[in-house]
């Protein structure tokens, strides 16, 4: 799916990936102490969809280089090697409750963006957990 469909969504572009020697490192121009949705976009197409769930935007970006499966780091780097550029975009969701219950928004939205957009990273990530 293309940037276009992101920002039609409300996404704003937050910061990018870089290589420093031999590690990915992000860099951050706004949203850094939100807890938001979060996307990466390689040449106007989204790659994937993730959300901070009990963190910032910061450290979850920083513990991104680290992930789980480290599939998205590694695609995050070659990308890069490749002289591409990984834009990280985000939404910072406002909050509502209902009947006193607070609804998290960024959790609520992590499916339904996935489902709509179709990311190829958030793809992978989901054949290789089978």
């Amino acid at each position: 799916m293309t940037l276009r469909s992101l920002e039609s969504y409300g996404f704003t572009e937050v910061g990018e990936w870089h290589l420093a020697g031999n590690r990915i490192r992000p860099k951050l121009d706004k949203l850094r102490n939100k807890r938001v949705v979060y996307a990466f976009v390689v040449d106007d197409d989204v790659k994937y969809i993730g959300i901070c769930d009990k963190t910032n935007l910061e450290k979850r970006m920083n513990s991104q280089r680290y992930h789980y499966s480290k599939d998205i780091p590694s695609r995050i780097e070659s990308s890069l090697r490749q002289n591409k550029v990984v834009k990280i975009f985000a939404l910072d969701p406002e909050g509502y409750e209902c009947r006193g219950l607070r609804i998290d928004l960024v959790r609520g939205l992590e499916y339904p963006l996935i489902e709509q957009l179709d990311p190829e990273w958030n793809k992978k990530l989901k054949d290789t957990e089978r």
